[in-house]
């Protein structure tokens, strides 16, 4: 259901003329698709796990909070680490196989992160994104390795966060020309291209402000983190805590699915 109303803000903003785009819409664009890519994925995993568990079936969680990831690296594992498992073990160690060799190695990179890309859309351009992420994953493994590890936690998944961000402009436009516009427009900072901000931009946050965030708040585990406090100090009132919650995401949900 987040997802659903996340993917509807994307479109929205998607369908601002070149004279409503403005620096913030074009960061709040590449926000709104980051975290509907998430939520509407992670919902699928989650209903399949679900339906597992009817049969009998344990499934493993996929998702575990990318957005949180102190690397790279740490955020392709968390992001969708099942298909992450069968890429790496199917794919990059038979290539790379006992070679030592830095060359091997950074083909298997690439070609491993391009077939994970291809997996959520048979496009060049997703085949484009996992190349990208292939080029932070080997600066992390042959140029900053010392230095990411030495990074403080908030600075590790700030770094992390950013270079997500800036690589979702590769599937969110249809054509090279709209991946470079909206390249250009994250960067127009001095808004010579186009305005800082705008009256609908404006207009478009403050009346969605709630929805996004509930969608920042649950893409982290502060939640999770929160509800295992609770249940160490106060078991009993947790017990009861997490009934009313169940209660109540049943009737949201079910009021907007009718």
């Amino acid at each position: 259901v987040l997802g659903r109303t996340l993917w509807q803000l994307f479109t929205v903003l998607k369908g601002f003329s070149k004279g409503e785009t403005s620096l913030l819409s074009s960061w709040m664009l590449v926000v709104t698709f980051a975290l509907a890519f998430y939520f509407i994925l992670s919902g699928f995993f989650d209903m399949a796990k679900g339906i597992g568990e009817l049969f009998g079936i344990s499934l493993r969680s996929s998702f575990y909070y990318p957005y949180q990831g102190a690397s790279i690296s740490d955020f392709t594992y968390r992001f969708h680490s099942t298909l992450r498992k069968v890429v790496v073990n199917g794919v990059y160690l038979p290539l790379v196989d006992e070679s030592q060799s830095v060359l091997a190695d950074i083909a298997a990179l690439l070609i491993s992160n391009m077939l994970f890309g291809l997996w959520f859309g048979f496009t060049f351009n997703y085949a484009l994104w996992g190349a990208f992420l292939a080029l932070f994953l080997l600066l992390e493994k042959y140029v900053y390795p010392k230095a990411l590890g030495k990074l403080p936690t908030v600075l590790g998944r700030l770094y992390t966060v950013v270079v997500v961000l800036l690589s979702f402009p590769l599937i969110t436009e249809n054509s090279f020309g709209g991946t470079f516009t909206l390249y250009r427009n994250l960067f127009s900072f001095t808004g010579s291209t186009i305005p800082l901000y705008n009256d609908k931009i404006i207009y478009i946050i403050t009346s969605n402000w709630f929805v996004l965030l509930i969608a920042a708040v649950l893409s982290i585990n502060a939640i999770e983190n929160f509800s295992r406090w609770l249940r160490q100090t106060v078991p009993k009132f947790s017990r009861v805590a997490q009934v009313t919650v169940t209660v109540v995401l049943f009737i949201l949900v079910t009021a907007v699915l009718v």
